[in-house]
């Protein structure tokens, strides 16, 4: 018995639609297949066309992706996380065998050659982290300069103020960053914001000082777990307490 042959997703079918007939009606050039092959793929992505799981994996192997989809590629899966095509973000990441990296506060960065997020697609309050993207990590705000293959850590950068000046800043800090480590982060903000909802104005000048007196939201969030969690165990404990009143 034959096994069944599972139906081509519609990513796919376009993809090897521009391999198999490109160049037909003229002179054969390489240049014009690769930069075919890459506007189908943008194509694809951008107009929310369904990708199967392995389909970026299958690119590598049928479509000589080395040629049209650059070094790293990162391009494709920024944009697929820009427009929210789900199926093509799981493919690309399986592709590189990693997970999200999800952040809070997320820029997005400009995408000037795409016309499926109008643009510049602004800040996020949830969003998984693409090369370009910034947001707020101990205190500072960083950019990802590099997305891993593999379990690794990401790295991000921030910057010295450099007006007027877009190219060549001086770094500050490179921190390489896992899953785990943004795992973390997401708790530290959690209990922050209930420090922030929970604990009564009265205590907040000793809540500050527990934190070590953040300049401003930014250094907040650059607090460390450790010490925060004690914040919270003092501050929040204290308010169960007294919610209990005397003698229960």
């Amino acid at each position: 018995m034959k096994t069944k042959k599972l139906e081509e997703s519609a990513a796919m079918r376009l993809l090897s639609l521009v391999w198999a007939k490109a160049n037909t009606s003229t002179s054969h050039s390489w240049e014009r297949l690769n930069h075919s092959m890459r506007a189908a793929l943008e194509l694809a992505i951008g107009s929310g066309m369904e990708f199967a799981k392995d389909d970026f994996a299958a690119f590598d192997r049928e479509f000589r992706t080395q040629y049209w989809m650059g070094d790293t590629s990162e391009w494709a899966y920024r944009l697929a996380v820009a427009v929210g095509n789900r199926s093509a973000i799981v493919a690309y990441e399986q592709r590189k065998n990693r997970g999200p990296f999800i952040a809070y506060d997320v820029k997005f960065p400009y995408l000037n050659d795409s016309g499926f997020t109008h643009g510049n697609v602004g800040t996020r309050s949830r969003e998984r982290l693409v090369v370009g993207a910034e947001f707020p990590w101990k205190g500072e705000q960083v950019t990802v300069t590099s997305m891993p293959h593999g379990d690794g850590p990401l790295v991000a950068c921030s910057y010295a103020p450099t007006p007027g000046a877009q190219h060549h800043r001086k770094i500050l800090h490179r921190y390489k960053i896992t899953a785990t480590d943004i795992i973390e982060d997401r708790k530290r903000r959690n209990l922050l914001d209930r420090l922030q909802d929970e604990v009564p104005e009265a205590e907040r000048k000793a809540l500050l000082a527990e934190l070590g007196n953040p300049a401003n939201k930014t250094a907040l969030l650059g607090v460390p777990m450790a010490r925060v969690e004690r914040a919270a165990k003092k501050f929040l404990k204290a308010k169960a307490n007294a919610a209990r009143g005397p003698g229960e």
